[in-house]
């Protein structure tokens, strides 16, 4: 993409403006290729959407495949919005460290929402006996491998051995609230524990692992439903999505997935000593529970024809909306000749959630509707060209055709004003049978004329007529312009000062 500012100077010698200096965008898209700013214009309409998880894909997409970071005030803020308030303190600490061309007042809204998001982080400091992965809302975040000496302690013996604990380098930063905490050694039964802990909050705490009486057994959840709670023989280990494996001792586990609007769904199964369990479970809605409660999904802007799935299930789109219960949902649009459209959405209860779908064909078949479009184009303004040189031609025909009757029309005129002059018929003295002639011809010409004005009224219709359908053609050309990306920008700007003082046209082209 070429950047070009023409000055157009008024007076006083001026010096040349950096674009980067006349631009007002505070995100970094001036070196992003055209599939990342593509990109990148739709994390921001997921943003305005108000479709955060989403959008924070996007943003994390363009992040990664460019090496910049545009966008990083609306990923902290969607960090913020999704209970992520470590993450959310990162982007923040990102953006007022370089804060590029962000403007003054979304660099102190940052420094606030910093400071409110840095008051809802609490730590953990987990102590196991022997070293041990821990995992915090089912997700890895470390292992207790630091050796610490904790005093001495008196076996049954009655002999003094030191007492050692095994912690993390660093303490875990979590958000307030209720977690979910699990420490995974070899050798050990899992334990898992449920903890609360508070905004500026230290919490120590000792998970004791005991010895496992055989190898363990492993279980892999899958599920396409977002926020069922994951209850393993009856206690809570989780909530779904789930990235981790859950182990447990050999024998027999019941499994069972909870949400509000869907059956409760139970497998059971016994496990010997190091099997895998690949726990596939599928949760049917309840029409009954949702009740009043379920809310709507309204699609905006998805291809005719497009296949909807929701949570792995498809759903009929031929009315326009889809009941589904309240919570986070996983859905894809599906359309021949285009790429699948995922995003994940909170349905609120009894409230319509409308998703503005933009929906990017694969590359063969945008190269297909381009080509298609692009020749529809040509006939279409080659039908307008014809149709104005037809039209054009009629209407210099037509104002000759009018020149030419009102000549007629003087000559005929002239000759029966003769006839009334005696025994002359014309002021030349003409003989009676040549005046005659002259009165045949005039009428002939009149005639004549009245022929040539039809044919050119008739021609210059005619053209009028195709170029109105060459631009009719025209404007009902295959729309491709959403699937291209914007390639020209242009924008007026004005500076004045003691030495000089100017206009700019700045802009892509």
């Amino acid at each position: 993409m070429r950047t070009t500012l023409v000055t157009l100077t008024c007076g006083w010698l001026l010096a040349a403006v950096p674009l980067a200096a006349l631009a007002s965008e505070p995100d970094v898209v001036d070196d992003l290729p055209p599939p990342l700013v593509a990109r990148l214009r739709l994390a921001n309409t997921l943003y305005d959407q108000d479709n955060l998880a989403a959008a924070l894909v996007e943003y994390r997409r363009v992040q990664v495949e460019s090496g910049k970071a545009p966008g990083l005030f609306n990923v902290a803020r969607i960090c913020a919005r999704l209970n992520r308030p470590v993450e959310a303190v990162a982007e923040f600490d990102k953006l007022l460290s370089a804060p590029g061309r962000t403007p003054a007042e979304k660099l102190e809204e940052a420094r606030r929402l910093r400071d409110e998001q840095r008051a809802r982080i609490g730590r953990l400091m987990i102590q196991t006996k022997v070293p041990a992965f821990i995992e915090v809302d089912n997700v890895a975040v470390g292992r207790t491998e630091v050796k610490v000496f904790m005093g001495a302690r008196e076996e049954p013996t009655g002999n003094a051995v030191p007492d050692m604990r095994y912690v993390m380098a660093h303490p875990i930063e979590v958000a307030n609230g209720p977690h979910l905490v699990a420490a995974v050694a070899p050798g050990h039964a899992p334990l898992r524990q449920q903890i609360e802990i508070g905004g500026g909050v230290t919490k120590e705490f000792e998970l004791a692992l005991v010895p496992a009486k055989g190898e363990l057994a492993h279980i892999r959840l899958k599920t396409p439903v977002l926020g069922a709670q994951i209850l393993l023989d009856d206690a809570v280990v989780g909530q779904t999505p789930i990235d981790v494996t859950l182990s447990v001792e050999a024998g027999s586990h019941e499994l069972a997935l909870k949400r509000k609007g869907y059956r409760t769904a139970s497998l059971h199964r016994d496990l010997g000593e190091g099997q895998t369990w690949d726990a596939d479970v599928v949760m049917e809605e309840d029409p009954a529970e949702m009740g009043w409660q379920a809310g709507e999904l309204e699609l905006e802007g998805e291809e005719p024809g497009s296949a909807l799935s929701v949570n792995g299930k498809l759903h009929d789109l031929r009315s326009g909306s889809v009941k589904l219960p309240p919570g986070p949902h996983q859905i894809e649009i599906a359309h021949s000749g285009f790429l699948p459209y995922r995003a994940q959405v909170d349905i609120d209860p009894g409230k319509v959630r409308r998703l503005h779908v933009e929906m990017e064909p694969t590359p063969e078949a945008l190269h297909e509707r381009l080509d298609r479009a692009s020749g529809q184009r040509w006939r279409a303004w080659g039908t307008v060209a014809a149709g104005a040189l037809v039209a054009g031609g009629g209407a210099a025909y037509l104002w000759w055709s009018l020149k030419e009757r009102d000549q007629a029309n003087r000559e005929f005129n002239s000759v029966q004003d003769s006839f009334k002059t005696g025994n002359r018929c014309d002021p030349k003295g003409n003989a009676a049978a040549d005046c005659a002639d002259l009165k045949s011809d005039a009428e002939t010409r009149q005639t004549n004329a009245g022929y040539h004005l039809v044919g050119s009224s008739i021609a210059t219709g005619v053209g009028a007529a195709v170029m109105v359908t060459g631009l009719i053609l025209v404007l009902t050309v295959d729309d491709t312009s959403r699937y291209e990306t914007p390639h020209s920008s242009v924008a007026w700007l004005g500076w004045a000062n003691a030495k000089g003082g100017g206009v700019a046209l700045a802009g892509r082209f």
